[in-house]
């Protein structure tokens, strides 16, 4: 997704807000396309999976726990890119300091809960990758002036129709 970095600057820079909501989509189709078979194969073969590596272990309960976690961190990846493209790296850091501060508190209390031990753990890490990606998708969402549903905001008009209505306004004066 390092690619995306240089795409989206550029139309950001020229204010070509219709590529940037292309690339925008192309990015989450793309990521559903590489990311799902995946996801699926982990939920689907867990047992599998992990006896590879362990003999009678839990682990793949554990694995199955950890579907989600592994499904946002697709998400999180090209968003993030998204947003250094736009200039928005600190929003980035920021974006993952909190989620990684709530995930480290969340794992340290749901871990120490003897009903949940390992199962918070990793409930504290899938809420971590949850807060990462919807704060990422949040901000670009509202930087481009979309709803979350990839949508114009009401009554928002993409740079580039305000730009032909400003000229259309001034060849109406001249």
């Amino acid at each position: 997704m390092i690619v995306l970095i240089p795409i989206v600057a550029d139309s950001y820079e020229k204010k070509d807000f219709r590529t940037l909501h292309h690339y925008l989509k192309l990015s989450i189709l793309v990521t559903i396309v590489y990311g799902a078979p995946v996801i699926l194969a982990f939920y689907a073969f867990s047992d599998t999976i992990t006896n590879l590596f362990f003999e009678e272990s839990t682990a793949s309960a554990y694995l199955t726990i950890l579907v989600p976690y592994f499904l946002f961190h697709y998400f999180a990846i090209p968003l993030q890119a998204y947003l250094i493209g736009i200039g928005l790296v600190r929003d980035a850091f920021i974006h993952s300091l909190y989620s990684t501060i709530i995930s480290f508190i969340l794992m340290l209390y749901l871990g120490s809960l003897p009903s949940l031990q390992m199962d918070g753990i990793i409930l504290g890490m899938n809420m971590g990758a949850v807060l990462l990606t919807l704060m990422h998708y949040v901000t670009i969402c509202e930087k481009l002036g979309l709803n979350v549903m990839l949508g114009r905001k009401n009554g928002a008009l993409l740079h580039n129709e305000t730009y032909r209505l400003h000229r259309v306004t001034i060849a109406l004066y001249d």
